[in-house]
């Protein structure tokens, strides 16, 4: 017996020996600089402090995270091209835009084409979809991971393998040229049947929704869309929205079927249901029946929102209700395997569910309103 426990031993030690040995480092900070267009700087000068305050109207920054010390982890790719000798592997997982309870997702992505710094992840920050954000203090969370291999001494493949989390924040204040303000809503009340004029903005201040007495509603009109809101939103609510058709959906479901999809920067869930109105005269030319399907697209999925969606009595817009904003498609007919969440009524109103995840492909995140569906489910918005 003492034998075979030595035996058992020994063995057990040589595995050791031969096998790399692996550290876990929770969570180191990030270092960040920021390339801006500034004065028509170009994006050649790195910044210590992100712009302040950025306009929704100016132009993209782009954000390099790096590492503490001697070694800048985040100028490695995601795959190692050698693994022969020592190597590290970087991969930022996820880039969240947050501001009171709404998040969206920023783009980010590998760089090896020179276009910005080579060989460094960049983070891109497009202030149009900020303005997808209900507050005006952003605060950006970056998490990444890093694995790198030393290998010994010996030349026998074995070493120490040591991966590293990282995550950090940076903030910065976003501003709108103009914004829908009280103003807006007592001239609407008194002068235009409580329709606002929303004049190309896009943004509705906390203190727009503040003058909606209980009891009233106010239509707030966009190019291919209205969306009705009553009392009850204390924060800023962006309406944003792409109206456009999308080939890819009309393809895979046929043009007859498609009426229209409208995509929401903000897919979080609201603290009131909001009426939309969508203009509905894009694909379908044979839909003759009273009542429309609403679906919301969730990662690969079309979920249900509503099954009685009803037209305006011109024909030109389908209106459904819904708690919860994001990409939705609007069809004339039910959509063969698409999911009946059931936790919802024939009126649209969703029930409280959680936001879904955004797979990606060349550039990682949701930058949304643009890409908000060309993402999901490999879904191209292309206009028609």
């Amino acid at each position: 017996m003492k034998r075979v426990l030595s035996l058992v031993l020994a063995l057990v030690m040589c595995f050791s020996l031969a096998a790399a040995s692996f550290a876990i480092d929770i969570k180191e900070g990030i270092v960040f600089k920021y390339l801006t267009n500034e004065n028509g700087d170009n994006y050649t000068t790195e910044m210590d402090a992100p712009p302040s305050p950025v306009y929704v109207n100016s132009d993209d920054f782009y954000v390099l995270p790096k590492s503490e010390g001697a070694v800048n982890a985040f100028q490695f790719p995601a795959t190692a091209e050698d693994k022969s000798g020592a190597w590290t592997e970087t991969e930022i997982t996820d880039v969240s835009i947050v501001s009171g309870s709404t998040t969206i997702q920023a783009a980010y992505y590998y760089d090896d084409k020179g276009n910005n710094p080579k060989n460094n992840w960049i983070i891109q920050i497009r202030p149009e979809d900020l303005a997808a954000v209900k507050g005006y203090d952003v605060k950006v969370v970056v998490t990444a991971e890093s694995t790198s291999f030393t290998p010994d001494s010996t030349g026998s493949g074995t070493g120490e393998t040591k991966t590293t989390l990282f995550e950090d924040s940076f903030t910065f204040t976003v501003q709108d040229s103009d914004m829908i303000g009280a103003s807006d809503i007592d001239y609407a009340r008194l002068n235009n049947n409580n329709v606002v004029d929303t004049n190309g903005r896009y943004v509705v201040s906390y203190l727009a929704f503040q003058a909606i007495k209980e009891g009233e509603e106010f239509v707030f009109p966009y190019d291919g869309y209205k969306v009705t809101v009553g009392a009850g939103i204390e924060e800023t609510l962006n309406f944003r929205a792409q109206h456009e058709s999308i080939d890819k959906v009309a393809e895979k479901y046929g043009e007859d079927n498609i009426l229209a999809l409208l995509a929401f920067a903000d897919q979080n869930k609201q603290p009131q249901t909001l009426k939309i109105d969508v203009e509905a005269t894009e694909f379908s030319s044979t839909h003759t029946g009273n009542k429309a399907y609403v679906y919301r697209i969730e990662g690969e999925d079309l979920v249900l929102v509503s099954d009685n969606a009803t037209y305006d009595e011109a024909r030109e817009f389908v209106s459904f209700e819904t708690d919860r904003l994001g990409a939705f498609v609007i069809s004339a007919n039910e959509i063969e395997g698409a999911i009946n969440s059931g936790d919802q009524g024939s009126n649209g109103a969703a029930g409280d569910k959680e936001n879904p995840s955004t797979g990606a492909n060349d550039v990682i995140g949701l930058a949304v309103t643009g890409a908000i569906v060309a993402v999901a489910a490999g879904f191209v918005a292309l206009k028609k």
